[in-house]
């Protein structure tokens, strides 16, 4: 209490202070204080003196003598702000709220402001309220315990190939980045694996592992192709003469023969043998490999073909047969004879299910009985047919396609025993209850079949104006089939018309397990482009085989036949865009792949026929004669 000069005690001021009417006080308080941000005058007048008091409470008091004065109205607020001008709400910065006393004394302070403050590492806001954030602070190089992404390499690299950017943390006073870690840098190309090291985006064209021709003066072919879980390379077709293949040599008893020869990851033959007769031809156009090595292999032949104490003798026309050999030796365990009088009839692929039963495709006239008769009605139908794997006897065949033309080219069973069938047709038919009509000269055909009875599931055609072929199948990552083969003009399979960049265009397709689209690609450049064979490997990557007569591209540089059909072998990645491609021709002659497959390493087989010369990256081979075999291995 402030008493000047010690002449008002305090008995008379508090009984002074009872005296005034609650009039007056309230004068007193709203005439004599007055109030700014952030500081507080209080001016009272009581008896015998005046009292002023500074600061955020801004108190009053009382004179010498007389009654105290108030310095706001009891619980009365207001806004307040005592940092420094034009600081007020920014950044961090912003006001608070000031309360007046229960007895109107003066006020209490300015609580919840906030003030400039030194900026922090640990804060990602502008701490000193200046307008400009600096979340690092003052001498810090990053926010305590954050993370980001970083990559070291060229920024044209990131993400390509094998590059991908890593994880720095930055350290807990904020003071630095730690180093990189996950982080992969272009690398130096490696022929060995799959990946694109240097990630520029392209595969480099290493050199071939090895390969093998064979032929003579007369006319040899290899057709068909299976990799079994080792990696040993099983191939077969037909030959005349005699030819040397990987070590092991053939001679064909007259006219046309089929061969079957087993070779090893590196070429060298393990095994071979030829089959037929003197007077007549024979040719072998699908093999597969069943879960134990064994090989089914399947085709046409007239006349008789042995196989060992086997022999099969055809009624009339070419009739179809499958046989099935060791895994060990190749000696035959058992054949199979279908066909009828006169007529012809051509298995052209074949696969084995998860029981190891051999299910074929292919075409026929007439009639063929497997566990019952199935009887043509146009001039060539399709079939699809699945044997007993231990005997070779039919369990179902199943016939479709109308008066025109129908063909199975390739076949493959899905994990759930669903059998799919790729081919062409031309015309129009109904199968599993859906009118099939062409829209050109040919159309690709999809079927599928169910694997315990034979009855159709399924069908559908993909075509235009042109000419259109399905030529080739395996089984797609999603359970479904993948195909390729060949188109002119335009085709749409689901994903968006593909149109050929001039004559044919080869595609390749992959469907889901109820056959709905999933993803589709064309190659091809102004001459003729087709794919003849198919095969994927565990990891999705996708082997192709068959013939170029013009430039294309692949995304891995363009590729140039030399003349005539070059042999065409394409890797692809599980997205079917093109991982590596190779082309081997001369300017004049006709050369062709005709099999691929993909050994458990990733590397690529492929085989087919050639005449003239050709350079498989082994040097130029040089056809004995008519067409010569051959066979060719590329790293991954």
């Amino acid at each position: 209490m402030h008493n000047p000069g010690g002449a008002v005690n305090r008995e008379r001021a508090r009984t002074t202070l009872l005296a005034l009417s609650l009039g007056a006080a309230v004068v007193a308080c709203s005439a004599g204080a007055t109030h700014s941000s952030g500081s507080a005058t209080a001016t009272g007048g009581g008896v015998g003196g005046s009292h002023v008091g500074t600061g955020s409470a801004g108190n009053g008091g009382a004179g010498d003598g007389g009654a105290p004065t108030m310095g706001c109205e009891p619980n009365a607020t207001r806004a307040c702000y005592e940092g420094p001008p034009g600081t007020k709400d920014v950044g961090a910065c912003h006001g608070g709220t000031d309360a007046c006393l229960d007895d109107g004394r003066g006020w209490m302070g300015c609580a919840g402001q906030v003030l400039p403050a030194p900026e922090s590492c640990l804060s990602p806001l502008d701490d000193d309220c200046d307008g400009k954030t600096n979340e690092a602070g003052e001498g810090c190089a990053c926010k305590p315990k954050s993370s980001a992404y970083c990559y070291e390499g060229d920024p044209k690299t990131e993400n390509i190939g094998a590059c991908i950017p890593g994880v720095r943390m930055c350290s807990d006073d904020g003071s630095a980045w730690g180093e990189c870690t996950g982080q992969i840098l272009p690398g130096i190309e490696s022929c060995t694996t799959p990946v694109d090291e240097d990630c520029d985006g392209k595969n480099p064209l290493c050199a071939t592992s090895w390969a093998v021709t064979g032929g003579d003066a007369a006319g040899q072919f290899i057709h068909a192709m299976s990799v079994d879980a080792t990696g040993n390379i099983i191939v077969a077709g037909e030959f005349e003469g005699s030819f040397s293949l990987g070590g092991v040599t053939l001679t064909s008893t007259g006219g046309v023969d089929v061969f079957v020869v087993k070779l090893d990851s590196t070429g060298k033959a393990l095994w071979g043998y030829g089959f037929g007769d003197p007077t007549d031809n024979q040719a072998a156009l699908g093999v597969a490999v069943d879960a134990a090595g064994n090989a089914l292999v399947t085709g046409y032949f007239r006349s008789t073909i042995a196989f060992g104490a086997t022999t099969l003798t055809s009624v009339g026309g070419s009739d179809t047969f499958v046989a099935k050999l060791a895994a060990a030796d190749g000696l035959p365990l058992w054949a199979a004879r279908f066909g009828n009088v006169t007529d012809d009839q051509n298995a052209l692929g074949i696969t084995v299910d998860g029981s190891g039963n051999p299910v074929l495709t292919g075409a026929f006239a007439g009639t063929m009985t497997f566990n019952g008769n199935i009887t043509a009605i146009g001039a060539q139908d399709a079939f699809v047919a699945k044997l007993d794997g231990a005997t070779g006897a039919a369990l179902w065949g199943t016939r479709f396609g109308g008066t025109d033309y129908e063909i199975g080219r390739a076949v493959v069973v899905d994990l759930q025993g669903r059998v799919h069938v790729v081919g062409d047709f031309s015309g129009a038919f109904s199968l599993a209850g859906k009118n099939l009509a062409s829209a050109g000269s040919t159309d690709v055909l999809v079927a599928r079949f169910d694997g315990s009875t034979g009855a159709a599931t399924y069908a559908a055609r993909f075509g235009g104006t042109g000419s259109d072929a399905g030529r080739a199948a395996a089984l797609g990552a999603a359970g479904g089939p993948l195909l390729a083969g060949e188109f002119e003009n335009a085709i749409d399979f689901g994903g968006g018309v593909l149109t050929s960049a001039g004559g044919l265009d080869l595609f390749v397709v992959e469907l889901d397990a109820k056959s709905a689209h999933l993803q589709s690609r064309r190659f091809g450049g102004s001459g003729d482009e087709s794919a003849h064979a198919l095969a994927r490997d565990a990891n999705g990557y996708v082997a192709l085989g068959g013939f170029t007569t013009g430039t294309l591209e692949f995304g891995t540089g363009a590729l140039t036949s030399q003349g005539g059909r070059d042999v065409l072998v394409a890797k692809l990645d599980p997205m079917l865009a093109g991982h590596w491609a190779r082309a081997h021709g001369d300017p004049s002659f006709y050369q062709q792949a005709t099999a691929v497959g993909i050994g458990p390493q990733g590397d690529v087989h492929a085989g087919g026929f050639f005449t003239g010369k050709a350079d498989f990256g082994t040097g130029t081979a040089t056809s004995a004669g008519n067409t010569d075999v051959f066979l060719v291995s590329y790293p991954p």
